[in-house]
């Protein structure tokens, strides 16, 4: 028998497809839109009981973060997008080229996914310059 959640795992998934609402626009406020519609989908395995509590931020065009909030027990997800399908300059950013020391020297990572990571965690809700730190330290 599986240790898995396969309520959570396919929230968690389908916050991931979310992710990339609105993706080929480049625009934070038509993802937001896109987003939050979607989130509000009762059909969808998230059923419609998540919210949208930061960002999303678009980063480089084509990364997108943003943080979700589960009402019933104040779960929250940082969901992360990275390539951008019809976009061929994204694909282009997954072309392992380089190994890097990943932070925490944990490993290794390619240094464009590194880069990406990073810039998406400093980025700023676009809306109220909020900083993503900022709706995580009171939890």
């Amino acid at each position: 028998m599986s240790d898995l959640n396969t309520s959570i795992d396919a929230q968690l998934m389908t916050l991931a497809a979310i992710s990339y609402a609105g993706e080929t626009d480049g625009s934070a406020a038509k993802a937001k839109t896109a987003i939050t519609s979607q989130l509000t989908d009762e059909s969808y395995a998230t059923g419609g009981a998540w919210s949208l509590i930061w960002g999303p931020a678009v980063v480089d065009d084509d990364n997108l973060i943003f943080v979700a909030e589960r009402a019933s027990d104040k779960a929250i997800a940082i969901v992360l997008r990275g390539t951008v399908f019809d976009n061929l300059e994204s694909w282009w950013e997954d072309v392992p080229t380089k190994l890097v020391p990943s932070p925490g020297d944990n490993g290794s990572v390619f240094n464009h996914f590194l880069t990406a990571a990073q810039a998406m965690l400093q980025a700023t809700d676009p809306e109220t310059g909020a900083a993503l730190d900022t709706v995580l330290s009171p939890m």
